[in-house]
């Protein structure tokens, strides 16, 4: 498992929000997500709340995965989330 990790392979679970498993096993950008991301990190440093950040993606229709609302939670670890990319 080290070396999968090593050689830039993700080795668990779902791909966090704003990536994705390629065919090859890595991660890498998903570009739609990593907007959504930017679009969130911009409006908590405009002041926000969380649970207001993520009434206003919801809004403008940028929802998670599954499709759900934006709990707080969720708006806190998508903002946490800093992996690069092939690590």
């Amino acid at each position: 498992m080290a070396g999968m990790k090593a050689g830039g392979f993700y080795t668990g679970g779902a791909a966090p929000y704003g990536y994705r498993v390629d065919a090859e096993g890595r991660l890498v950008a998903d570009e739609d997500e990593q907007a959504v991301k930017r679009c969130a990190g911009e409006l908590r440093a405009a002041g926000l709340s969380l649970r207001a950040v993520g009434a206003a993606l919801a809004a403008r229709g940028l929802l998670p995965r599954d499709g759900g609302a934006w709990s707080p939670a969720a708006v806190s670890r998508l903002m946490k989330a800093s992996l690069e990319v092939g690590r």
